[in-house]
C-alpha cells in the first residue's frame, strides 16, 4: 500500500513538473518587460547598460566541440531595480589557448533575452583559490561575485536572444522533471508488486503447510 502511494505521489509531481514546462515555454511566446524587481526563470526581459567586465564560463561543450560560454557583467540604471549589476549571458565560442574572447566585447549591450537561476555546480575547491578566477568561471555563483565586488548582482542570469557580433546564441535550457518523476512512480510500482507477489507466494506456501500439516494428524 506505502508503495502505491508514493507510485501516486511522484505521478502526480510528473504531471505538475511537466504542466509548469509548458507555462513556462509559453512564456517564449510573450512580449518582454522590462528587469522585473523580482526574477521569474524563463521570463523574457530587455536589459540595456554599459558593459564593466566580462566572464568566460568554462567546460562549455557544443556539438561534440569544447567551448566557453561568454558572459558580460553590465552595470544597471539606479532607476530600473535595487541591483547593481546583472549577468548576461551573450554567446558561445570554441576553446582558445588563454582567456581571450574570440570577437571584442562591447562597451554597451541593449538585448531582448530570458532569464534563468544559475544551477549549482560541484567544486573541488574554493572558486577563490583558483588564480584564473573571476575571470574563468566553472559554475556561476551570484554570491561569489557579490563578496568579490561589494555589489548586488541580479539573482537571474539572462541568456541573450539577440546576436552579438559572431558568437553563436547560448541555449537555454529547460529544466523538466517529469520523466524523473515518471521513472520514480514506476519503481515504486514495480516495488509494490513485487512485494505482492512475494506476499502471494508466502501465503500460499503458508496454506500449503498448515493443510500438510492437518493431513499428518
Amino acid at each position: 500500500m506505502l508503495c502505491l502511494v508514493l507510485a501516486i505521489w511522484q505521478w502526480q509531481r510528473g504531471v505538475s513538473a511537466n504542466e509548469r514546462n509548458i507555462l513556462q515555454q509559453e512564456k517564449n511566446a510573450f512580449s518582454p518587460v522590462a528587469l522585473p524587481f523580482v526574477p521569474e526563470e524563463y521570463q523574457r526581459v530587455l536589459v540595456a547598460g554599459s558593459v564593466v567586465d566580462w566572464y568566460l564560463l568554462d567546460n562549455r561543450t557544443r556539438h561534440g566541440v569544447p567551448g566557453r560560454e561568454v558572459l558580460v557583467d553590465i552595470e544597471i540604471p539606479e532607476s530600473d531595480v535595487p541591483y547593481d549589476r546583472v549577468l548576461i549571458n551573450i554567446g558561445w565560442q570554441p576553446r582558445v589557448e588563454g582567456l581571450i574572447p574570440t570577437y571584442e566585447i562591447p562597451k554597451w549591450v541593449a538585448i531582448d533575452g530570458m532569464t534563468k537561476f544559475p544551477s549549482e555546480g560541484f567544486m573541488l575547491q574554493d572558486a577563490k583559490l583558483d588564480p584564473a578566477w573571476p575571470e574563468l568561471l566553472q559554475h556561476i555563483e551570484i554570491s561569489l561575485l557579490e563578496d568579490h565586488r561589494g555589489l548586488r548582482y541580479y539573482p537571474a542570469v539572462v541568456y541573450s536572444t539577440v546576436k552579438i557580433s559572431d558568437w553563436p546564441l547560448p541555449i537555454v535550457h529547460f529544466k523538466n522533471k517529469y520523466h524523473m518523476h515518471l521513472g520514480y512512480a514506476l519503481q515504486w510500482a514495480l516495488i509494490g508488486i513485487a512485494c505482492l507477489i512475494l506476499f502471494i507466494k508466502i501465503s500460499i506456501s503458508r496454506v500449503k503447510n498448515e493443510n500438510q500439516q492437518e493431513l499428518a494428524t
